[in-house]
């Protein structure tokens, strides 16, 4: 005789939430650790832009047929943070006649005036992407965002 036996439920959280309270503890205590640090400041840089580059070719890869709302909004959040790297790299530069360019003040005018507001909302809309795009998205911003609470001075 064999015995139906049904598999124990489990109260498992989901892996967006430990997500995102990795993301809250990162952005809460990683400025400290990289704050007047240019040599950890530049490889955040580097490694936000890298999972920028994976990001798109997750997204291109393994793409949804008619992009729904939040799609579009993972999108919209995607277009941000590739416009932002150059931004960090306008600042990080060792050229000072390039950092002082009036292009270049144009460039990063909306990070320095707005400030927190796009870094932090493209942490919470990189939450709406999907599948491999959106950790890789989940994991530029929060860099990106330790980066910029880090930094002392914008140009």
């Amino acid at each position: 005789m064999i015995a139906n036996v049904e598999p124990q439920k489990s109260s498992r959280p989901r892996p967006v939430i430990l997500m995102g309270c990795a993301v809250l503890l990162a952005i809460g205590a990683g400025p400290f650790a990289f704050s007047h640090r240019y040599h950890a400041q530049v490889g955040l840089l580097v490694s936000a832009t890298f999972c920028v580059v994976l990001g798109w070719m997750a997204f291109f890869r393994y793409r949804e047929g008619e992009p729904s709302l939040r799609g579009r909004i993972a999108l919209i959040t995607s277009v941000y943070l590739t416009l932002s790297l150059p931004a960090f790299f306008i600042e990080f530069s060792p050229l000072m006649w390039f950092v002082h360019a009036h292009w270049a003040r144009i460039y990063v005018r909306p990070w320095v005036h707005w400030g927190f507001v796009p870094i932090y909302l493209s942490v919470a809309c990189a939450f709406f992407g999907r599948g491999r795009s959106r950790v890789a998205f989940i994991l530029a911003s929060t860099l990106l965002a330790v980066l910029w609470e880090s930094m002392s001075r914008w140009i």
